[in-house]
């Protein structure tokens, strides 16, 4: 039985006092243990492993080749891409949101989604984020890879629900 999958996860390179805006993010590959039966365990496996590799040098690697790869003729740039997404099976990406609600043309926002970066024929992505105290949680995924992603969804759910009741 497999005891890991693996998914990309952009990692958040600027700054904290930073205010420039576009991306500026790298990309780290993170085994989610599967063979692990208690939910608890799980999540504290996998928060030990993000936060090991948010503090290793791999991000800022892949941040620096994806960026050298836009310099190189299209051919070689999607071999290298391919080659660091076809390691994962998904994008899983966590935003943290503001607290406040936010306003455009007076009318407030009541909920905010947005789809993690894929590329490299990475069929899924699963975006977490979080606004005024609620976490969105959205799902993009090719049906040949996923069949049923609002099924996903609602397993999700169920589990993030069962570790909070506890």
């Amino acid at each position: 039985a497999r005891q890991n999958l693996r998914v990309s996860v952009p990692v958040n390179l600027r700054p904290p006092e930073g205010g420039d805006l576009g991306n500026c993010f790298g990309l780290v590959l993170v085994d989610l243990p599967l063979g692990q039966a208690d939910r608890r365990k799980r999540l504290a496996l996998v928060a030990a492993r993000m936060a090991e590799l948010k503090h290793s040098p791999t991000a800022r690697s892949v941040l620096l080749a994806l960026a050298a790869a836009g310099h190189l003729p299209v051919p070689l740039e999607k071999r290298l891409v391919g080659g660091v997404a076809g390691k994962s099976v998904a994008v899983v990406s966590n935003l943290r949101g503001p607290e406040r609600p936010l306003c455009i043309g007076g009318v407030r926002l009541r909920e905010l989604v947005f789809w993690p970066p894929q590329a490299g024929g990475i069929g899924i992505g699963v975006s977490l984020f979080s606004y005024c105290r609620r976490v969105s949680v959205g799902i993009s995924a090719d049906r040949a890879l996923l069949a049923q992603p609002a099924r996903w969804l609602e397993l999700f759910q169920e589990e993030l629900q069962a570790l909070l009741s506890r």
